[in-house]
């Protein structure tokens, strides 16, 4: 067995293929999966959201800074002004139960320390270009676990 995180491979051929395309892309690897997941009964949205529970745990138990998760799809999410989906659900405290050990947290607390540590720049978040995650609005922070 090995972590989920071993599947993180960079591509560099894809690299010398948007600058010999010249293509100007910000992430060919990106554009490929957004491209094949049409037709498969996968939304990208969906895609995205599992990219980011991943990203979201892969800095959790990481040991470093190249133990964790990067994820390609969500240089797509740096336009969504809110929560994912499972997150939204997650203002109910029944559910947010549920997504705990999907996260490996115990409690609020400890996801709002790992955003602590993203903010100080303790835990590096992903970027593109010009592009950067916003965390706490992609998990709707200030909502979670807010309803009984």
């Amino acid at each position: 067995m090995v972590k989920f995180t071993e599947f993180r491979n960079y591509l560099e051929s894809l690299k010398y293929r948007n600058k010999r395309l010249k293509l100007n892309r910000i992430s060919v690897h990106a554009d490929l999966l957004r491209e094949r997941s049409s037709g498969t009964g996968i939304e990208f949205n969906d895609l995205m959201q599992a990219d980011f529970v991943l990203l979201l745990r892969g800095d959790h138990d990481a040991s470093d800074s190249y133990d964790g998760w990067w994820p390609e799809t969500l240089v797509y999410c740096v336009r969504l002004r809110g929560p994912f989906e499972i997150f939204s659900r997650a203002k109910s405290k029944s559910y947010f139960a549920l997504i705990k050990p999907m996260l490996g947290i115990n409690n609020i607390e400890e996801l709002r320390a790992q955003l602590e540590e993203y903010k100080n720049g303790s835990i590096k978040l992903p970027s593109w270009s010009y592009l950067r995650l916003e965390p706490a609005q992609l998990l709707g922070l200030e909502k979670l676990e807010t309803i009984a």
